[in-house]
């Protein structure tokens, strides 16, 4: 099978660890024998990108022959429109829930993003939501709920003394982790920092961002903290929380996605308000928590290698509908 795969996401030389759960779920693609060709597309809000974005696939189209197309969030299935192929749309977060801005607002451009979305989703052969909450944001219900995958194999426990000596981390503190940009409006770095200050009254705790690094290097962050904090706006399916999981670190987080599916009945695992006060109460519980944690059980069906079958699968049930 040969798929064109169209993502406003994915590495380069400026940003080499942009969106790894897109590059993960190509290198498993190919793995398990499809022969994936990537289209890396930015729109940046310039309608002439979206132009020669549209004469490049044509050119690609005349080129090679696909079986199918696979558009990464919403918009960018806006380009297969003048295109017969089987299409699947997989919606990803801000595709449907928009952008936020520096002001903390939504912005007009994100709204228009959103309305696109819902657009393509119509013309879909195949739709696939990371989480419920995204999939109830659309007018059609013949969708299939699938996360991103995860390598299981990269993200499992490891000695937190041996983590922290690698990062250079203190070993007498309770390490609390904000694995997201600071700059990034969405992820709310500030209401993080003002629970932790809050924390800090009862705790000798820390709060360590890891930010901008290679994934390889985030399983060590994760398994050097004490617990992972959540503060975004709003999430399709936060990898964070699924990788943190795998990891067995303890999670707080504001109810965003599919958290609340995530926690389950797991107990290193509080759901709170926006709010520092509450958030800063969740962490406390959590760390008095001395129980032990086995977090790993809850994801182990989201392996990599299973999510991508499931993808596989929904590829071929695309190409049958255009027999």
């Amino acid at each position: 099978m040969k798929v064109l795969m169209i993502t406003p996401g994915w590495p380069s030389k400026s940003n080499p660890n942009s969106s790894p759960f897109i590059f993960r779920q190509y290198e498993s693609l190919i793995k398990h024998g499809i022969d994936v060709t990537i289209f890396n597309f930015k729109g940046n809000k310039n309608p002439v990108n979206y132009i020669l974005a549209l004469a490049k696939i044509q050119i690609l189209l005349r080129r090679n022959t696909y079986d199918l197309i696979h558009a990464q969030w919403g918009h960018t299935a806006l380009l297969t429109l003048n295109t017969k192929l089987p299409l699947v749309v997989t919606y990803r977060g801000m595709d449907l829930e928009g952008i936020i801005n520096k002001n903390g607002k939504y912005s007009i451009y994100g709204k228009f993003l959103t309305w696109i979305s819902k657009f393509t989703a119509t013309i879909a052969d195949e739709v696939i939501v990371v989480s419920k909450s995204l999939g109830n944001k659309l007018s059609r219900q013949d969708y299939t709920i699938l996360p991103s995958g995860i390598n299981l194999e990269l993200f499992k426990p490891l000695n937190k003394f041996e983590c922290r000596r690698t990062l250079n981390l203190p070993h007498n503190k309770k390490l609390i982790l904000f694995a997201a940009s600071r700059n990034h409006p969405r992820k709310r770095y500030d209401l993080a920092a003002k629970a932790i200050s809050i924390l800090k009254q009862n705790f000798n705790c820390e709060l360590i961002v890891c930010e901008n690094k290679n994934p390889d290097k985030v399983p060590f962050y994760m398994n050097a903290a004490d617990c992972l904090i959540l503060t975004s706006t709003h999430e399709g399916s936060p990898n964070v929380i699924k990788e943190a999981l795998a990891c067995n670190l303890p999670v707080v987080s504001v109810e965003v996605g599919d958290v609340k599916e995530r926690k389950g009945n797991l107990k290193h695992f509080e759901i709170c308000d926006s709010k520092p006060e509450e958030i800063a109460k969740a962490i406390s519980k959590v760390l008095s928590n001395e129980n032990e944690i086995n977090n790993r059980q809850s994801v182990l069906h989201l392996d990599e290698n299973i999510i991508t079958s499931k993808v596989i699968e929904i590829y071929h049930k695309a190409i049958n509908k255009k027999l």
